[in-house]
Order: C-alpha cells, then structure tokens, then sequence
C-alpha cells in the first residue's frame, strides 16, 4: 500500500519516521463523494475500498471490475477516476505508473472528489509521478480539508514541520484536533504525542492521556500503534496524579460515548 501512515515524529516512546507520513484517502473509509452517490461508488462500497484496493483483485471477477472501472473513468466518473489513480499508484490490475496515477487523481480532483484531491497532494508532496512541491501539496491538502480528516491531518503534518509553509505548531494543532474530532487515529494518537512533549504547545498530560486512550480504543488491540500507545499512556500515567488521571478517563468516556454511543470503560 502507498505511503503506509507510519509513527508521528511528535510521539513519545513510539519509533520515530524520519519524514512525517502523510495519510492517503485510500487508507482510511471512503466518504460519499461531494458530486452525491455513483454506480462506481456502490462498486467500491461493495469491495471494501475502505480496507485497500487488493480486496478489490481478490474478488475472481477482477478483470472484468478493471474493465469497468477504465470503462466509468473515460466517461468522466471521478470515484473511478479516483480509483484508477489508485490502481496505478499500487500497480493492481493496470501498469503501476506514477504519472498516469497523478493524471486520473488530477482530472477527478477537478471535479471535487475530496479523495483524489487528497491524494494529489501527498504525490506532490513526494514527488511521485511530478515534480516535488510542497505548495502544491499545501493547496491541495487544503481543499480536501473542508470536510475530510486525512487531508486535515496532511495540513497538520505540513504546518508542524513546516513543508512548504512556515513551521506552525498552533495552526498544526488545530487541524490535528479536526480530524481528531472526526476519529482519524492517526490524528489522535499525534496529539497524544504533542501534548505529552509539549512540541510547541504548552504541556497538558491530561489532554495527551485522553486522545491516546481515543487512539488506543480506536486501533487494532495488537497493531503496532496500539502497542506504542500503551506505552506512551503507561509513561504518562507514571507521571500523573490520581486527578489527573480520573479526568482524562472522564474526558475520553465523555467523547467516546458522544461519538459512538457506547461505554469506553
């Protein structure tokens, strides 16, 4: 999978990437596009684009879904067009081509579709399939950010370590805390970090407590960011007092139930 979203530099006792990791809109459950349902969009729906494009060429009709797919795309279906930038970019199903990935993510981009959108701006962002521009990556990460949280936490990433902006810790803690409020993990278990260092925020182990307790009941129980999120959440309960400590559990009952319904503790 391109550009897996790996530990956030900012997080404490966890392994730290050297470049910050964008999150793709591939990686994460697809919203309806703005443009309102598709038959595309009941395709992807049906394969579960929310787990990767593999299950998609798992399915034995695939040759005939690739097909389709090419078929939607020509006709100007963003969703499809979107996917087949996503096809490309792994390389299932079609050629693995960069430059061809960038050209259906750009012509779905401009028909809205916050994915693609998103999408382009982490190519650009990496140079992948053209050339390498920061600014280009922040104008686009910036239009998939009206509504959708892993081009929200992409505008964290860039104002945090200041890609092709000025380093903005404030600005990158108010588009964390957007996807955040959305449920976006990586987002939450990033805040955890910066709140536990106070990476240009003032410290609060409260509030670093409560969203890696969000992160942790969010993640797969033996994933590696569960597990790195237990240690951070062990580190800074050390730290705490008992106070401390019932108020974040309070906070993040408090969000969880709001948010799904249901007890956290």
């Amino acid at each position: 999978m391109l550009l897996p979203i790996a530990a956030h530099a900012a997080v404490s006792s966890c392994p730290v990437a050297i470049e910050p990791a964008y999150a793709t809109t591939f990686a994460a459950t697809r919203p309806t596009p703005a443009h309102g349902p598709s038959d595309t969009q009941a395709l992807l729906n049906l394969y579960g684009i929310g787990h990767g494009v593999m299950q998609l060429f798992g399915h034995a009709a695939s040759w005939a879904s690739v097909r389709w797919i090419r078929l939607h795309a020509a006709h100007g279906d963003p969703a499809a067009q979107h996917l087949l930038g996503v096809m490309h970019v792994q390389g299932r199903g079609v050629a693995q081509d960069d430059a061809r990935a960038v050209q259906w993510f750009d012509r779905a981009a401009l028909q809205g579709d916050v994915g693609a959108e998103n999408d382009l701006g982490v190519m650009y962002a990496q140079g992948r399939g053209v050339p390498q521009s920061y600014g280009k990556a922040e104008g686009w990460f910036a239009a998939a950010a009206r509504a959708f949280a892993p081009a929200q936490f992409n505008l964290g990433v860039t104002f945090e370590f200041g890609r092709g902006v000025p380093a903005n810790p404030a600005r990158a803690l108010t588009w964390y805390l957007r996807a955040a409020e959305q449920g976006f993990v990586p987002a939450q278990r990033t805040l955890g970090g910066m709140y536990a260092g106070g990476h240009g925020i003032a410290r609060n182990v409260v509030a670093a407590y409560t969203w890696d307790a969000l992160a942790k009941a969010a993640s797969q129980p033996k994933g590696t960011g569960a597990l790195c999120t237990d240690r951070a959440m062990a580190a800074l309960g050390a730290t705490m007092s008992p106070l401390q400590l019932a108020s974040a559990q309070r906070d993040a009952e408090t969000w969880w139930r709001a948010h799904h319904k249901t007890r956290l503790y």
